[in-house]
Order: C-alpha cells, then sequence, then structure tokens
C-alpha cells in the first residue's frame, strides 16, 4: 500500500492530508514544510506524531553532512599556515559511508553492552550503531516496549576512554534483527558533555574511514 502522509494545520490545529511523499518533499524544498515540523502516516505502528527527520524517507531533504574538519579553538603544535585536513566520507555503502551524506546526525557502527529499562522493565543487549542523537541496539530477549515508549538508556564501555553512559530516549522504530528485537531509539534527553564525546567519536571513526577509503 502506497505511503500517505499527514501534516498539522496550525491554524486550524488538525490533520491535514493526505499527501504522497512527493508532496511532502516538494512542500519542504519550497520552505513550506520544516524538517522539525511533526507529521503522521499510514504506516506508522504509533499513535503519535513525529519529526520529519525522524522519518527515512526524507532524509534526502537533509543538509549534507559538511565535508571539512571543524573549527580548532584549542592551541595546536601544528603549524598556523598548515591547511585544515578535509573529512573524507567513504564511498563504499551499507559501511556507514555514503548513506551518512544525507543524515542530520552521521552514524559509525559501534557494538557495546547496554540496558534499556522504563523503571519497571528492564532489558539488556547491545548496540549495532551510535550517533550523537540516537542509536540502534538489539536486545537479548523479546519486549513489550512499543514505538513512542520512553526509555532509560545505559551505554557500557564505550571507546575513547568515554566509558559509560546513560540518557533518555523515545522508541522511533522496531524491527526484527535475525529473530530478536530491534529497537531505533532516540536520544531527547542528554546532556551536552555526552553529546559532544559521542559526536567526537563519530567523526574521529569517519575521518579514519575516510582515510583508509582514499
Amino acid at each position: 500500500m502506497e505511503k500517505t502522509w499527514y501534516i498539522v494545520d496550525q491554524k486550524l490545529n488538525e490533520a491535514a492530508g493526505p499527501y504522497s511523499t512527493k508532496d511532502i518533499l516538494k512542500l519542504l524544498k519550497s520552505d513550506k514544510l520544516s524538517l522539525d515540523d511533526f507529521i503522521f502516516s499510514n504506516h506508522f505502528d504509533t499513535n503519535k506524531w513525529v519529526r520529519i527527520f525522524e522519518c527515512e524517507e526524507f532524509k534526502t531533504a537533509l543538509t549534507p553532512y559538511p565535508l571539512c574538519a571543524t573549527p580548532r579553538f584549542f592551541k595546536s603544535k601544528e603549524p598556523k599556515n598548515q591547511e585544515i585536513q578535509k573529512l573524507i566520507i567513504s564511498e563504499k555503502a551499507g559501511d556507514y559511508g555514503i548513506e551518512n551524506t544525507y543524515r542530520r546526525y552521521p552514524r559509525i557502527p559501534l557494538e557495546a553492552s547496554l540496558v534499556v529499562h522504563d523503571g519497571s522493565a528492564v532489558y539488556f543487549g547491545k548496540s549495532k550503531d551510535v550517533s550523537e542523537r540516537g542509536t540502534f541496539v538489539v536486545l537479548d530477549s523479546p519486549c513489550d516496549f512499543k514505538s513512542g515508549h520512553e526509555v532509560k538508556v545505559t551505554i557500557r564501555n564505550l571507546p575513547n576512554a568515554i566509558g559509560t553512559v546513560s540518557m533518555s530516549a523515545v522508541i522511533i522504530k522496531q524491527t526484527q534483527e535475525n529473530g530478536s528485537p530491534g529497537l531505533a531509539l532516540f536520544f531527547f534527553k542528554i546532556s551536552p558533555k555526552v553529546r559532544r564525546q559521542l559526536a567526537n567519536l563519530v567523526l574521529n571513526h569517519m575521518s579514519q574511514s575516510g582515510a583508509q577509503a582514499g
């Protein structure tokens, strides 16, 4: 069945639609919609609005990830006239390379043990990937959590001396990974320090992967 979309009519405070995927992309291109606006679709498994940027169908409307490194605000032993090294994104599909071009928050593959709970039910599992704003996890056992459910996630033994971190997240998608439950989590409450650590972890991995690809 073709996906149909509904947006919020701010003047009438009600749902407007249905729209096709092409219609929504046109509205985004003409600035009549923002990626931060809410949207709903007939294929969602939850009866909740989500932000447009959270939907895979509209990732191409995001600004591509910058190809330059971030400015340096610390003293460096390198010569001042040295050119800033460009970040090269691997063009290899399926390896978090070219897929990151249109992602607002680039991801990298990362396997780390974690705990997901909501104050009553607790589940253990491992992360499959991570970004500064979310992670995809595979749980060790079936869970009762649904899309839109708010949870706490604690990721253990992250590399680069990050260690263990915790944040609040919302489940935006449920899947099955080789028979095990998979959850796509969006971090809606995360400390600036942890977010910065995760962003640097992603950037360092992408820089190394891009250098190897080049």
